[in-house]
């Protein structure tokens, strides 16, 4: 991970998208397993409820949060900091003595990955907040298609490559560490209790032996119940951080610039269009300061208006000067 990734993820606010999902406990749904993933913000969430099939979604704002608050549980008055972190505790991660029950306020149809556009659902959240009876609901709408996709098919085929690429970087570990054992024999070393003894691992009779083993039966018949452990949850958070990094909106680097490109230069073409008229020519008895390039017949227009101006001046002022004082001043000035 390179720095620009570290100083991106300080600053990255999470998703949705990058919540693993969980498997949830409760009733009216028959045997049917429910996941759910969530992101709660400091005034805000957002609730995602799947049974494979079809995707529920809810987004609440502050406001919307306060209102429900106080229609569901009128009695409690508790800053809406403590509100949000005990949805937190309830919806992100399922307490005990917190009860969730699941009911379907129109038939549930399903017509493929999606469902019927018209379903919704219920989802009742029961638990105490300070000793006090708190109520939840989330009223999760059929999502579309698309989301489906995004937020179950491409995630969990994502992490089956990644764990299929970390199974084969450990068959290469254990692999040298058979051939440093084997190094350590070479040389006289010896085991120094026999229990603790392997043979060289070999990762095809390893595959044909969890195939045949009663655990590999036990891991079918549990099916997606413990699909997501900790262990495989972290992982699954981490691959789509690390997606959202790869698809993150890219700036264009700022133009390099350097100090002397910045500063005014008399060898710079345009430096006559920033100097003011009157100073280009200017005679400081060391000659006329003129810009490379500049020809006596190809005068610019800023310096034949200029000109002009001077002479319409010299000619007022010796019409109204009786002494020399003004001429003394003209040569003073120009």
């Amino acid at each position: 991970m390179n720095t620009l990734e570290v100083d991106w993820r300080m600053t990255w606010k999470p998703t949705l998208d990058v919540m693993p999902w969980r498997s949830i406990k409760c009733t009216g749904r028959g045997d049917k397993m429910l996941f759910m993933k969530s992101n709660i913000a400091r005034n805000s969430y957002e609730v995602m409820v799947t049974d494979l099939h079809t995707i529920w979604y809810e987004s609440l704002s502050e406001s919307q949060i306060k209102k429900r608050m106080a229609s569901l549980n009128p009695k409690i008055e508790a800053p809406l900091d403590t509100v949000m972190s005990h949805l937190k505790s309830i919806i992100g991660t399922q307490d005990e003595g917190t009860h969730y029950s699941i009911t379907f306020p129109k038939p549930l149809v399903v017509a493929g990955i999606g469902g019927s556009e018209d379903e919704k659902i219920l989802l009742n959240i029961r638990s105490k907040l300070l000793e006090v009876k708190f109520i939840w609901k989330i009223n999760g709408d059929t999502s579309f298609p698309s989301m489906f996709v995004k937020h179950v098919t491409e995630p969990l085929m994502l992490v089956v490559s990644e764990l299929t690429r970390r199974q084969e970087h450990l068959m290469e570990i254990i692999a040298k560490k058979d051939k440093q054992i084997e190094d350590y024999k070479e040389q006289g070393a010896k085991c120094s209790r026999k229990n603790l003894e392997t043979s060289k691992f070999e990762d095809t009779e390893f595959n044909t032996l969890m195939n045949m083993s009663e655990e590999f039966e036990e891991a079918i018949k549990l099916g997606i119940t413990h699909s997501f452990k900790p262990d495989v949850s972290e992982a699954y958070k981490q691959i789509m951080m690390k997606k959202a990094w790869l698809e993150r909106p890219v700036e264009d680097p700022p133009a390099k610039s350097s100090t002397t490109s910045s500063v005014p230069s008399l060898m710079d073409e345009t430096f006559d269009k920033r100097m003011p008229p009157s100073l280009l020519d200017l005679d400081l008895g060391l000659g006329a300061i003129r810009l490379p390039g500049r020809r006596a017949d190809g005068m610019l227009d800023s310096q034949e208006s200029e000109m002009n101006r001077r002479h319409d001046l010299e000619k007022r002022m010796a019409e109204d000067s009786d002494t020399g004082r003004y001429r003394k001043k003209k040569k003073a000035l120009f």
